[in-house]
């Protein structure tokens, strides 16, 4: 079945004005639905010369416009925006996109909460091709009967044999309408364009296949800046997310951010869109990506040159992520991950750095600093400046001895906060400023029998997360304006948890 409009009636523009034609660059079009004010939802494939259906996350390659709430091409109604980020689903031909300018004035459509029955009536839409246009001005619909529901698709077959679903139909909404009020149910996928201008006269077959989006979650707008993107490893050794967010206080429940077997991730979120690393099972380093942790996953990929790793630790300037691993032979190496160029910098060894146990990495302005647990558990520090290329010596973290198993670090402005878990499973801190003066170290009140710790800030507010004895994780914030932290409190719905991760809105 190659990839794919539906060849129809003309859509009714109020009816449906959610639905979108989606331009991608010069080269292609396809329709989409407008399920939130900056999301559009459309086929992963319209973005690929090929067709595939694997893109990757982030800006896409080439210019992406999108235009809402037009009935006719020809008219200039409706909202138009740019594309500034793509999130795929990795397991369907989906893909979230992100609008750089947010569509106000036109209803998003609502998503079906249940797979449509066998033999059930569903409308198709797009602004592909018709059996007699090329570039139609105005979106179609067809009909269209639901068959054989997966898990993520669906089979179309044509009410009538004058039904199509064309070239630029591809990413366009699959409806059904209960009480005059439309439902998305899936999004176009494939077809046999059987009909469709330019297809094979000999080509009479118009069934399809869509994607459904029953079990798609929508991310919420993150317009506080005060939320933090917690990821954790569960009992099954798979990596779950959830968010905190600190001026409503509440969280979102955990749902499952990979299937991947993993047992320690790291995370950073670059430009708003969420970044985790995680060593699998066989030390292989792998990466996805998310817009938030409540919205769709990519799927964990390897990293080129990350095998035998034991640590990762991960921390983004700008859309450029670093990347600093400890492998299996004790010694540490940086990669760098440019997203806005879609280039990489592979791994280097970092002088020194031998016989470590544990990594963390903060930054303050294009200089990152570099925490590591070394021989005799002693805490280490080093700075890399990345406007210069260069880094100044290592050096042990003052005062604060040794047996430690594991240290994290965050940055408020330019003063760095360190957080120690020592021998004893007691969480220490201690800061250094801006002017490179270390405080003393200083027990965190209202912590025992710790396993592992994560950091992360918001505002001028350190959000301190751990792994208590009892497997489950525990946050205590601490406002560096008053100097005083508040007691740790259980992070709902978590248990079994092996390993945590955390980062913050930008």
């Amino acid at each position: 079945m190659p990839a794919h409009a539906a060849a129809g009636a003309a859509a009714d523009a109020s009816a449906y004005s959610f639905t979108a034609r989606v331009d991608v660059g010069e080269e292609r079009s396809c329709s989409g639905a407008l399920v939130a004010s900056t999301w559009v939802l459309t086929a992963s494939s319209c973005f690929t010369a090929d067709g595939s259906e694997t893109v990757a996350s982030g800006a896409p390659e080439v210019k992406t416009t999108v235009v809402v709430g037009r009935g006719s091409t020809a008219s200039t109604a409706g909202k138009t925006s740019t594309v500034s980020q793509l999130q795929p689903y990795w397991d369907r031909n989906l893909v979230l996109a992100k609008l750089a300018t947010p569509v106000t004035g036109i209803t998003p459509v609502a998503l079906a909460s249940s797979v449509p029955a066998e033999g059930e009536a569903l409308s198709v839409l797009g602004y592909g091709r018709t059996a007699t246009e090329w570039r139609p001005e105005k979106a179609h619909s067809a009909s269209y009967v639901a068959s054989a529901p997966s898990a993520t698709s669906v089979e179309l077959a044509g009410a009538t044999a004058d039904e199509s679903v064309c070239k630029g139909d591809t990413g366009g909404p699959v409806i059904r309408t209960i009480g005059g009020v439309p439902q998305l149910v899936a999004i176009s996928s494939r077809s046999w364009q059987g009909g469709c201008l330019g297809t094979d006269e000999a080509e009479t077959r118009n069934e399809a296949l869509a994607t459904l989006v029953n079990n798609v979650t929508v991310p919420a707008p993150d317009t506080t800046g005060n939320v933090a993107h917690v990821l954790a490893i569960g009992s099954d050794n798979k990596v779950y997310g959830a968010d905190g967010n600190y001026t409503n206080v509440t969280w979102t429940s955990f749902k499952k951010a990979a299937d991947n077997t993993t047992k320690q991730i790291a995370t950073t979120t670059t430009n708003g869109v969420q970044r985790l690393f995680a060593v699998s099972d066989n030390g292989q380093l792998l990466s996805a990506s998310s817009n938030y942790v409540t919205g769709p996953w990519s799927k964990l990929t390897p990293v080129s040159g990350g095998e035998n790793v034991a640590k990762v630790a991960a921390v983004g300037i700008g859309n450029v992520v670093h990347l600093y691993v400890v492998k299996t032979d004790g010694k540490l190496y940086s990669a760098d991950m440019n997203y806005s160029t879609n280039t990489w910098k592979g791994f280097s060894y970092i002088s020194g750095g031998d016989r470590l146990s544990e990594v963390s990495v903060t930054a303050t302005g294009n200089t990152v600093r570099l925490f590591v647990i070394g021989v005799n558990g002693t805490a280490f520090n080093i700075s890399g400046n990345y406007d210069t290329s260069s880094w100044n010596s290592w050096a042990s973290v003052p005062g604060t001895g040794n047996g430690h198993t594991q240290v994290v670090a965050t940055a408020i402005g330019n003063d760095v906060h360190v957080y120690i878990l020592t021998g004893d499973a007691v969480i220490w801190g201690v800061d250094n400023n801006a002017t490179g003066t270390w405080s003393s170290f200083k027990k965190i009140p209202g912590n025992s029998s710790i396993k592992r710790i994560a950091v992360t800030d918001t505002g001028n507010t350190v959000h301190l997360f751990a792994i208590a004895g009892n497997n489950e994780i525990y946050n205590a914030n601490g406002n560096y304006t008053t100097g005083t932290w508040g007691s740790f409190k259980n992070v709902p719905g978590n248990t079994g948890i092996k390993d945590i991760a955390v980062s913050s809105s930008s």
